[in-house]
């Protein structure tokens, strides 16, 4: 008990961002002499490994509460009713408690709504608040919310097991979007630019994996539509095994908060392109959200430079080390 971390969140399937992060931590938790339990909110278990199926079910949340809980309590937020829910269960137990925030969505609220949120933040005991987003980070140190930590949801993925993209073309860029199931998650994922890159590049092979399988039946008639013959989608598919048989990435979002895919990319040796939305990882190569004109220019340069002069400037990342070390810390300052 006294190692145990509650760890309420996604994990895989479906492949997005945040339940990879959780799948790539456990195995490093366990060699720091950590014991994960996960509360995975989609349908996957595993008793074996201590993850167990909540299904978004209302009365697990409700249960929850007066459940007896790991000494630390980490909740990945993915709806605005875990802000009260955090602030009464940091003011029912004496749990220590850490909240991470994935996205800029606060943001985009009502500045009504903003401020109740960030005064729930500021009177919750938290031990530790986690944002991607350095905009958001800003926002709540201004709003004087105390305990916030900026820190990507990145772990380097493994090298090994890699799978390779089918296809002749000797030139491939890979894509990735959480679904696109509709026309406001292609136009915020950027697909649609995507597309009129792979017209403009027909000598280019042009990969697109879309984590929710639910998103093809419309992404194919959306894609028929362009009449494009050098794409290949994958739904339901983990980018990362497929990444490293790649020579670029693309990210082409119009809203973002970090972009954890692209470290995974540069990680792997394949040089990244991204809108310059938000914080981009060190190495990324960066063009204007939502100018495809400016797309066009920054994508051609890319093709004809050195990949090794692109790399050069990349770190290896040690965002996941530090996370373990919060845990470490809150659980030695635990009675």
């Amino acid at each position: 008990m006294r190692n145990k971390v509650d760890i309420i969140g996604p994990y895989p399937p479906p492949f997005g961002g945040v339940s990879i992060h959780i799948s790539r931590m456990l195995p490093l938790m366990r060699d720091a002499g950590l014991t994960p339990v996960v509360y995975n909110q989609y349908d996957y278990e595993d008793a074996s490994q201590n993850i167990f199926a909540t299904k978004k079910s209302l009365m697990w949340w409700l249960t929850y509460i007066f459940k007896r809980k790991s000494p630390v309590v980490h909740i990945h937020q993915f709806s605005w009713i875990h802000f009260p829910y955090i602030l009464l269960l940091s003011w029912t137990s004496k749990n220590k408690y850490i909240l991470s925030i994935h996205n800029e969505k606060i943001l985009s609220y009502s500045p009504s709504a903003q401020f109740v949120i960030y005064s729930t933040l500021k009177i919750s005991r938290l031990s530790c608040l986690i944002v991607v987003s350095k905009t958001l980070h800003a926002k709540l140190e201004k709003n004087r919310v105390k305990n916030i930590e900026w820190l990507p949801a990145y772990v380097p993925p493994s090298k090994s097991l890699q799978l390779v993209l089918p296809g002749q073309h000797s030139t491939k860029v890979v894509f990735n979007a959480a679904q696109l199931s509709n026309l406001k998650a292609i136009e915020t994922y950027g697909a649609d630019h995507l597309l009129r890159l792979a017209k403009d590049h027909p000598e280019i092979g042009f990969y697109i994996f879309a984590g929710e399988p639910s998103s093809e039946d419309f992404f194919n008639k959306y894609l028929s539509d362009f009449e494009v013959g050098n794409c290949t989608v994958f739904y339901g598919k983990p980018l990362v095994e497929y990444l490293a048989s790649a020579n670029y990435f693309l990210r082409l979002n119009r809203e973002d908060a970090y972009g954890i895919s692209i470290d995974e990319a540069l990680d792997l040796g394949v040089p990244a392109l991204a809108s310059d939305v938000c914080s981009r990882a060190e190495g990324c190569i960066v063009y204007k959200k939502g100018d495809y004109s400016d797309l066009l220019k920054t994508f051609n340069q890319m093709l004809i430079q050195n990949n090794d002069d692109q790399l050069k400037s990349r770190k290896p990342s040690k965002f996941h080390n530090h996370l373990i070390s919060i845990y470490k810390k809150l659980l030695n300052s635990t009675p």
